[in-house]
């Protein structure tokens, strides 16, 4: 076909949709296929995909560690649990809230 005409489709409230739906997989813990052991012993489940997607740290982390397990466990020495969901909090929805006095480490 010569000079046929091109369509382009844009979905208005894509950005939205993202943001709800990253939201959303942040508070379930469905699908999720990591899960990050803290310091303190506490667990928070997240998404591998979202991981190296956002953090080359945690992408070079999963790279090391190939694995056929539908699911892998990540030891955060020195890290928090509520610092560690502040993090998760930002690479899930771009932002969230963090203590001050903490803020350096």
């Amino acid at each position: 076909m010569i000079g046929s005409e091109k369509f382009i489709f844009k979905w208005n409230s894509f950005s939205d949709h993202v943001l709800n739906l990253l939201r959303d997989m942040l508070l379930s813990p469905d699908y999720a296929d990591v899960t990050l052991v803290c310091d303190d012993k506490k667990h928070i489940r997240v998404h591998k995909n979202i991981l190296c997607a956002c953090s080359s740290v945690f992408n070079d982390i999963l790279q090391l560690s190939p694995t056929q397990s539908s699911h892998q466990v990540i030891y955060l020495r020195g890290i928090n649990h509520s610092e560690m969901e502040s993090l998760i909090e930002l690479i899930y929805t771009g932002s969230a809230t963090f203590d001050q006095e903490r803020l350096n480490e």
